[in-house]
């Protein structure tokens, strides 16, 4: 196992005090990750990926609590993942907590310590409350009115496709972010939509389905068509629509990536949720309108946005891992349209030469699941998995995957088809 923050070349050692008494190790690193997402980050400082990773797909755990170091390190598992939540860390604007960050410092640290690898989530999807009273135009809007408000206000997600003001505000917050912390993560996990993807809300919202989030001050402002609303002729206004739509959420993950990137030298992941739209379906739900008659749009993928190909296609950062947070879901066919997401991905990035890696959707968290999304983790192959999570995985919650079945695929060679 390697020291903490071990440097891949050229290095020095320095405890860097950084409040409220905690330390931790920096190191300068100049080496490049490989094209395949298997080594470290570029040019980075602190808990910086290793140089002797084993060949082969890397394997981590999502919501390391820091409880289960040795079992997980003994288990094989190589990343974890240091989670944040924005409303925590900055709970008024401009004010942060500095228990809560020294307490993330402190894991921070443990989990280099002990050896592993980080990937930072930096939570803007836990956004707080203020930045909902920003402006008039922070909630997201949909063709009947409702704003984007569930019940309970940690589902909520601001408007920052659209408004100026949100995205203002998440600069800042994770200009701070990378103050308190450092450029020290082999990746990190780039997404504000639900879930921290990248994505629109949901399509079904307050009884009204189909919703497509387009219709606050800013958006309508920018519309090449305004006051359109799907079903409404013509097919040419749609397609304007349409474009407009996918294109405003391929620019928002742009900005995303650009300003992690003007923070961070580490692997990007943008995350695909779910199954994704396919070949000819946004065509489709065009030349009908957009009014929720396709099979795409009464699944919920059409308003959500996720045009895997218009999104991978769109991507300006050549540093990135393409991710998708659905790797156990099942083959339909051979085809474009038919492929597991994670098969489609493959083939929409490797258009890019970018490396592909994934996680399970939480939904499944069987053994049998788990054993679907190693195997294609190596057959696929994959750059790398991370587990959906860890506070199923230890102790053991039966029929749930436990830590050991994780830690015996791990070892396992077996490669059957996934």
């Amino acid at each position: 196992m390697r020291t903490v923050c071990e440097p891949r070349w050229l290095w020095f050692a320095a405890a860097v005090q950084i409040g409220l008494g905690v330390l931790t190790a920096c190191q300068v690193s100049t080496g490049q990750g490989g094209a395949d997402g298997s080594g470290g980050g570029r040019s980075s400082t602190g808990c910086s990926s290793s140089s002797t990773r084993a060949e082969g797909p890397w394997f981590g755990v999502l919501q390391a609590s820091g409880s289960f170091l040795r079992e997980e390190a003994r288990a094989g598992v190589t990343l974890l993942t240091l989670e944040l939540a924005w409303k925590r860390y900055e709970p008024e604007q401009g004010q942060f907590d500095a228990t809560y960050v020294a307490e993330q410092r402190r894991k921070l640290d443990r989990f280099c310590r002990a050896g592993f690898d980080v990937v930072l989530d930096a939570g803007l999807h836990y956004a707080p409350s203020w930045v909902f009273e920003l402006d008039a135009d922070a909630y997201y809007v949909n063709q009947y009115g409702d704003r984007f408000a569930p019940a309970q206000p940690e589902d909520r997600v601001p408007n920052g496709v659209f408004d100026p003001a949100v995205r203002q505000a998440q600069a800042a917050y994770l200009a701070r972010v990378r103050s308190d912390l450092c450029d020290c993560f082999y990746a990190i996990r780039v997404g504000a939509g639900q879930a921290g993807e990248v994505t629109y809300p949901s399509a079904v919202h307050n009884g009204h389905a189909n919703s497509f989030w387009v219709y606050d001050g800013n958006a309508q402002a920018g519309s090449p068509v305004p006051g359109w609303r799907p079903g409404d002729p013509t097919a040419a206004q749609a397609r304007l629509f349409w474009d407009y739509y996918v294109g405003r959420l391929v620019a928002y993950q742009n900005w995303l990536l650009g300003l992690y990137r003007s923070h961070f030298s580490s692997w990007l992941e943008p995350l695909y949720p779910g199954w994704g739209l396919r070949p000819g379906q946004p065509e489709s739900a065009v030349a009908a309108l957009l009014s929720g008659a396709t099979p795409a749009e009464r699944e919920g993928l059409t308003s959500v946005g996720t045009d895997f190909a218009a999104l991978v296609r769109g991507l300006t950062d050549s540093h990135v891992i393409v991710y998708g947070s659905a790797l156990e879901k099942p083959d339909r066919g051979t085809t474009a349209v038919g492929k597991s997401p994670i098969r489609y991905l493959r083939d929409l990035a490797s258009a890019r030469h970018l490396p592909v890696a994934g996680e399970n959707s939480g939904i499944g968290q069987s053994a049998d699941v788990m054993r679907v999304c190693v195997r294609r983790a190596r057959t696929i192959p994959l750059a790398g998995m991370m587990w959906l999570a860890e506070p199923r995985l230890a102790p053991p919650q039966p029929p749930a995957a436990s830590l050991d079945d994780y830690g015996g695929l791990i070892e396992s060679t077996e490669e059957l088809s996934g």
